[in-house]
């Protein structure tokens, strides 16, 4: 299986895709914007080359890297049944780090920045306890994975810390809900447009 991530051509998503593929065996379907499977892989190495070297990103490209051509804001990626079904099937987990900064349309913006994001959101809620915070609970969601030994959730004020700790020191989510909670990680049936 692999992580899905998001926005790999820009300054986070190439940041984090390196660290990926420098620190960890997992292997990557990476989403790209590009008309040709060359123009992909150029529009990777460039982002990619402060981070390592090209005969690593080669070797990456030919063993751990499936890239998807398609755009964010596509239904289905923009993607034909075929590749989505591939996308959809060897996907594990997700990292969006895609964003638009295309400052000449809001529209733009809103779509890859904010719609998405917020259109999963809402469908979360539905699954939150009740007593428990959507932050509260995707803290605990977090603390929930064994491979997780270190988070850095936000903190404005005390009382935030004070809270942020009740979580951590919180009982273990009920494993029914867990499994809930991981069908959000990725939505297998409907693409948000």
């Amino acid at each position: 299986m692999a992580i899905f991530l998001t926005g790999s051509t820009g300054y986070i998503g190439a940041h984090i895709a390196a660290i990926l593929l420098q620190r960890h065996a997992d292997r990557l379907n990476l989403l790209v914007r590009a008309k040709t499977e060359r123009e992909a892989n150029e529009r990777l190495w460039h982002a990619l080359q402060l981070h390592m070297e090209f005969p690593e990103f080669r070797d990456a490209l030919e063993t751990r890297i499936s890239v998807f051509r398609g755009d964010l804001t596509d239904t289905r990626f923009g993607l034909d049944a075929a590749e989505y079904s591939r996308l959809v099937g060897s996907t594990e987990s997700v990292i969006h780090c895609a964003a638009s900064l295309n400052r000449k349309s809001e529209k733009s913006c809103l779509n890859v920045n904010l719609r998405g994001t917020l259109e999963r959101v809402e469908r979360l809620k539905a699954d939150v306890p009740a007593g428990m915070s959507l932050p509260d609970l995707a803290l605990r969601f977090i603390l929930e994975n064994p491979a997780v030994t270190t988070t850095i959730p936000g903190m404005r004020r005390v009382r935030n810390v004070e809270a942020n700790l009740a979580v951590s020191d919180a009982r273990r989510l009920a494993p029914p809900l867990v499994e809930l909670l991981r069908r959000h990680r990725w939505d297998r049936t409907t693409v948000i447009p």
